[in-house]
């Protein structure tokens, strides 16, 4: 919406308020009016009661001049012999620079040029007209006056209803002299304009910005070529082209008959920004359903695997103390039972601890209550649940974290963080020879840094810069959503650390760091 177009909504508000007061003038104008012409032709005992009657509508004469002195806008009475002002409101006082004691010698000629009202318009209860007005300082100002019959002090007369347009005015004929120079002179447009010939492609005119954007056409040959199909007309009337961080919208519009096509563009960089703001916002909102649903499930798994495991853990020990009572002699085939019973009870235990800390990461990390947790008992969470996965891709995964060590965080938040980190690192080492992963611990210059480093060699320049964006993933389709890093990023500043990609290690390497811990 133009600047323009706002001032008309505004005056438009303020035009509809004034219409409702000048109806509530006009109405109980029209009826004192009315009523004093029945007097006239009244007699006797009808007479006295439409006089009393009349006494009324006096009384309501109060009011109409309370709304008359403080309407909005400017009013004026005339007569309607002699067009000579009998009465203004406190607006027109101050618009005119008229002093209300002062009136008797004024006429409605000293202010503008209308003329008096013959024949029909005489006696027409409403007319509205276009003029110019003049103050008594001799400023003239473009003003709409409404015309309205009414009764003033017993004397017919004329309710002058004025409304200064000249701003209106003075704006419209700026935005036409506005519109009238671009289309004169497209240098004036602050966007390319150019025109071609049909058929042969010539480039017959272009303003300065649209010289400097078919210049860095020829350095872009896939908007290049999309922009040679929408001038042959082949991509249809409208093209997008991004261009100096910008996107413009052009319109093709071809005059046959004089053998050229103009193109006209807008920006709509603006429209753009928000559309994909507004779509990023959407599937962000849509992947993290799609996680507390995967999460909801699997501690629903959880808890049902859960159940059958302590059943069959209480029956391994039932039967190991049996075996034990019964006092037989122990024979290799009795060894190899009771190995079993024990194999089996130390897998329940570990399926036991898998489950726990499946049903940690599934929870919805609490960012609002901090605790202070043991260092180790993190890290052991996401080494419960990798070690497996490693051992089937090869990858050595090791741990060097000092125990002591106490920080305050969401201990499920931060598990997640770690094991997104050892994740990438899984996919990314694969298929080299020489495969490793470590977590480590530091402490220097009062920071505790938590170090995840791979044997990978590295992440390029140019993708580093990139790797915290939403969605952005180097992993094959289907592979990965591209909010690993983005998340783990605002997880770990919720929780009032930093997590960083360091460049000065020879290897893949990424640093979590806290303020807050204990040793």
């Amino acid at each position: 919406m133009t600047e323009l177009d706002q001032i008309k909504k505004i005056l438009e508000r303020e035009r509809l308020a004034r219409k409702e007061a000048e109806r509530i003038l006009e109405v109980k104008s029209l009826e004192i009016y009315e009523k004093g012409k029945e007097i006239e032709n009244l007699n006797g005992t009808l007479k006295k009661q439409a006089e009393k009657e009349l006494e009324i509508i006096a009384r309501k004469q109060d009011l109409l001049d309370g709304l008359f002195r403080t309407h909005p806008l400017p009013i004026i009475i005339i007569s309607v012999d002699t067009y000579m002002l009998v009465e203004i409101n406190n607006e027109a006082a101050m618009m005119f620079g008229i002093e209300r004691q002062n009136l008797q010698n004024i006429e409605l000629a000293d202010l503008c040029h209308l003329k008096k009202l013959k024949g029909r318009e005489a006696n027409e209860s409403e007319i509205e007209k276009i003029s110019v007005m003049q103050r008594l300082n001799g400023e003239k100002i473009s003003v709409k006056i409404r015309k309205i019959k009414t009764l003033h002090k017993g004397a017919t007369a004329f309710l002058l209803i004025i409304e200064d347009i000249s701003e209106l005015i003075e704006q419209k004929k700026q935005s036409e002299e506005q519109i009238k120079l671009l289309s004169l002179f497209p240098e004036l447009n602050p966007f390319p304009v150019l025109r071609f010939s049909i058929g042969q492609n010539q480039l017959l005119y272009a303003n300065k910005i649209g010289t400097e954007f078919l210049d860095g056409l020829e350095h872009d040959k896939d908007q290049k070529r999309d922009w040679l199909l929408f001038l042959d007309g082949k991509a249809g009337v409208f093209q997008e082209v991004e261009w100096q961080n910008k996107t413009y919208r052009f319109r093709r519009i071809a005059f046959e008959e004089y053998g050229f096509i103009n193109f006209y563009s807008t920006d709509i960089t603006e429209n753009v920004n928000n559309q994909k703001a507004l779509l990023k916002k959407d599937q962000e909102l849509e992947e993290a359903k799609r996680l507390s649903l995967i999460g909801e499930f699997a501690a629903g798994i959880a808890h049902e695997v859960n159940n059958p495991l302590a059943v069959i853990h209480a029956k391994t020990q039932l039967l190991e103390m049996q075996l034990a009572q019964l006092n037989f002699e122990k024979t290799e085939s009795s060894e190899k039972i009771m190995d079993s019973l024990e194999a089996i009870r130390r897998m329940t235990l570990h399926t036991s601890d898998l489950i726990k800390n499946l049903k940690t990461f599934s929870s919805k990390a609490n960012f609002e209550k901090l605790d202070l947790v043991t260092l180790t008992d993190v890290i052991d969470m996401v080494l419960n649940i990798s070690e497996k996965k490693c051992s089937n891709v090869g990858i050595k995964i090791a741990s060097n974290v000092d125990p002591n060590v106490k920080l305050i965080c969401s201990p499920s938040g931060l598990a997640q963080v770690i094991l997104n980190l050892v994740s990438n690192s899984i996919d990314a080492i694969e298929s080299q020879k020489d495969k490793w992963i470590t977590i480590e611990s530091n402490i220097s210059s009062q920071t505790l840094k938590i170090i995840i480093t791979d044997s990978g060699s590295g992440i390029p320049d140019e993708i580093v810069k990139k790797i915290t964006q939403p969605f952005f993933s180097t992993k094959d389709p289907g592979k990965g959503t591209g909010l690993g890093l983005s998340i783990s990023l605002k997880t770990i500043e919720k929780m009032k650390g930093q997590l960083y990609y360091n460049s000065k290690s020879e290897n893949t390497q990424f640093i979590i760091e806290f303020k807050s811990f204990e040793v």
